[in-house]
């Protein structure tokens, strides 16, 4: 994590250090927004937001143990701590953590991309950890007040830091060009995921492709370029900054693609250039999401097998494609967030779970626009592709799917007004049977799987 004295600290945000008898070379280590968290010496950043005001809690920063706050309200100051005054607390948090980035000799590589961006970012961290000392973005740490803290968090003698960026507005991921200032740039796809605010999949398309613009001079970009959106934005982009660029995915036209794909034991393997390669994930999204990090891995210097152990020791974030047994279920958690492209691929690792029976439980898609009702009915249509004795649903949107399931096909289909009535129906159940659970995060399918541990 950043470790600097108040003089140097100082001259990284424009502001005015007011040293409250401070000597100035007083060591800090650490930002922190949240006053529960504070410890000893940290950096507190009084953080305005829409429902709290975090310099309302900078007497309980200070119990804690800051060392520096940095503020914009003058009348909150402190009197014994130091503290820095700046016009806006956001921006000086932005400042901090560019400084700092400037300072580090690592190398920054960053993902975003409407799925798959997590998995590739816990792939990427894992396999290069085999060799190089690697700091990377923790949780969902991946917005305006995440990327910086995620940048201040690494430690100076990183050899790489991976930086997830989420988007939710045309813009969000320019705004980290200098921030980041990626040496390599990864789009893993374009969703419906946010198309409410984008209106348009090209839209998100060209906010995702910002990622190609913030890439430094002489920089590495790897996208899919089976997508057809990423496909069609990239033809027109202007290289005049000589950014190396490799296009992955399953069609030959691509530098990067897979081939002799197979599902062993709930293991995925593959092979990429006569190299045969094993995850231990479910589902052929995963290939992709592996394949830009197969080949930053051999360029800089790991082995096949090196790769293949990094693969093998992947620490996933929570609620993706975790895998759980419960009594007489097997779970596969994909509760996370939910989009079409996300649920069918889901499907598709499900098909790796053996089982006498499987459900699948899918919830309302969330912030799909004015199209909502229409992507829900599709999913259910295109749901009918794949492996599963029944389906159940939950939410108001997801009537729709429901809808479609029944007007297509006879396939065992049931609608449900609550998730505890899901719970019922699943405790009823007395045979080994596998579910996949899949909805957006403001859903809490989630609560499903904790109901059913909770029930002994």
């Amino acid at each position: 994590m950043i470790t600097k004295t108040l003089i140097e600290i100082i001259e990284l945000i424009d502001g005015n250090l007011f040293m409250n008898g401070a000597l100035g070379d007083e060591v800090l280590c650490g930002v922190c927004t949240d006053s529960r968290k504070v410890v000893p010496n940290n950096i507190y950043v009084a953080l305005k937001g829409e429902n709290n005001d975090g310099h309302d809690y900078i007497e309980q920063a200070e119990k804690q143990g800051a060392g520096l706050i940095i503020l914009s309200d003058a009348d909150k100051a402190p009197l014994e701590t130091p503290f820095i005054l700046v016009d806006d607390t956001l921006i000086a948090l932005k400042e901090l953590a560019e400084g700092y980035r400037k300072q580090l000799s690592a190398k920054f590589i960053a993902i975003t991309g409407s799925n798959g961006k997590t998995s590739t970012k816990d792939m990427l961290a894992s396999v290069l950890a085999q060799k190089f000392k690697v700091g990377k973005t923790q949780g969902n740490y991946n917005n305006e007040i995440g990327v910086p803290l995620t940048l201040l968090a690494f430690d100076e003698d990183i050899n790489f830091g991976i930086v997830e960026i989420g988007m939710e507005n045309i813009g969000d991921i320019m705004y980290f060009k200098d921030t980041v200032a990626p040496d390599i740039g990864i789009v893993t796809n374009v969703g419906c995921a946010h198309l409410k605010t984008f209106k348009t999949m090209e839209n998100i398309g060209k906010g995702k492709l910002e990622m190609f613009d913030i890439v430094k001079e002489n920089g590495w970009f790897l996208y899919n370029d089976d997508d057809s959106i990423l496909s069609k934005l990239m033809s027109s982009k202007n290289n005049a900054r000589n950014v190396t660029i490799t296009k992955f995915g399953e069609d030959n036209h691509n530098e990067l693609v897979f081939d002799n794909y197979k599902i062993e034991d709930e293991h995925l393997t593959f092979t990429l250039n006569g190299n045969e390669f094993k995850l231990n994930a479910l589902g052929k999204h995963q290939i992709l999401n592996a394949l830009p990090v197969i080949a930053i891995a051999l360029k800089y210097g790991l082995s096949v097998e090196e790769i293949n152990k990094g693969f093998a020791n992947v620490e996933t974030s929570g609620m993706r494609d975790e895998l759980c047994k419960i009594r007489n279920f097997t779970i596969l958690n994909d509760a996370y967030k939910s989009n079409p492209q996300s649920a069918l691929a889901a499907l598709d690792s499900f098909k790796a779970i053996d089982a006498d029976y499987k459900i699948v439980i899918f919830a309302d898609m969330l912030d799909l626009g004015d199209d909502t009702k229409q992507i829900h009915y599709d999913l259910g249509r295109d749901s009918l592709a794949y492996d599963f004795d029944e389906i159940l649903l939950y939410g108001p949107l997801s009537e729709e799917t429901y809808r479609a399931i029944k007007e297509l096909s006879d396939r065992k289909v049931q609608y449900f007004m609550s998730k505890e009535e899901i719970v019922d129906y699943l405790n009823d159940l007395e045979n080994d049977v596998a579910i996949l659970v899949k909805g957006s995060r403001g859903m809490k399918m989630d609560e499903i799987i904790t109901s059913l541990k909770g029930d002994k």
